[in-house]
């Protein structure tokens, strides 16, 4: 194949003793299976070096596309289109067919722009995508009263003399469901600011995530929960009244989450996007 001349100045440039590229060559582990010719910047490899280098990643590949498949046994999924730069290697496409023989596999025409157009398909169309299958569990933060015996001591907070646990995971979304655009999942809230100290905080609604399909707890370490998005609602002039109250909303986009938070009190509405892909 034909390499750019830069890459060769490159390659040398960063060579300790100044050696040529031709030189760099014949002094490494691969002076028998890699050859240059400075004369039209011809780099010769073989076949066993540029699987050696290709096979990790192609590996990985069809390690994720088998535990996908795994994932959705019941979508009765046939066809696998490759797309982007990679697509166009046949040692990545034989080594997919290979080993998921009994899936289609169908190879772009010119891949490398395909994820370009889609992108700019997505851009000028909208609802291209109707429906997507979540990866994580999604879900809100919650603080329901303590029971003793039955949540972590840890998590044991008191707040207007009541005992409340924090933090315990209120799902929403499950790994592996199907979603639509422009679908909706809610929660009602009810907070108590009886604590003078309390009026005057901003009330937070907070989004996590983890791989799990019900997680209990947001900071329990198992759980493998992470934050993901954050609404931050600063209280009004005169302090929030003895209770609050209000609607947490999970909207699905094309690409992304839109978290909302509505304050009864105050009729105000505060949102913020979180990506899911």
């Amino acid at each position: 194949m034909n390499i750019d001349k830069d890459l060769i100045f490159i390659a040398e440039s960063l060579s300790l003793k100044q050696d040529s590229f031709e030189a760099m060559i014949s002094g490494s582990s691969f002076e028998n299976a890699i050859s240059y010719r400075r004369q039209g910047n011809l780099l010769k490899i073989d076949r066993s070096v540029v699987k050696k280098i290709f096979q990790p990643s192609v590996e990985t590949i069809i390690e994720c596309l088998r535990k996908i498949l795994a994932e959705c046994a019941h979508d009765n999924i046939t066809t696998l289109l490759l797309v982007g730069g990679y697509s166009a290697s046949d040692y990545v496409r034989d080594s997919i067919q290979s080993s998921i023989p009994n899936l289609e596999i169908i190879k772009v025409e010119d891949g490398r722009l395909a994820v370009v157009k889609g992108a700019v398909m997505m851009a000028t169309k909208q609802s291209i995508i109707i429906e997507r299958r979540s990866r994580f569990t999604y879900g809100f933060s919650k603080r329901p009263k303590f029971i003793e015996g039955v949540h972590p001591p840890q998590f044991k907070v008191y707040i207007d003399g009541e005992a409340w646990c924090r933090g315990v995971f209120h799902k929403l979304v499950e790994a592996g469901q199907v979603v639509q655009q422009g679908q909706q999942f809610s929660r009602e809230t009810h907070n108590t600011r009886k604590d003078p100290e309390r009026k005057h905080r901003s009330v937070y609604t907070k989004l996590w995530r983890s791989p799990l399909k019900s997680p209990t707890y947001c900071y329990l370490e198992e759980d493998q929960c992470e934050l993901v998005g954050k609404i931050e609602v600063p209280a009004p002039p005169a302090g929030w009244p003895d209770r609050v109250n209000g609607v947490d909303l999970l909207v699905v986009g094309e690409t992304e989450f839109y978290m909302k938070s509505l304050v009864e009190e105050t009729g105000e509405e505060y949102e913020t996007t979180i990506d899911f892909l």
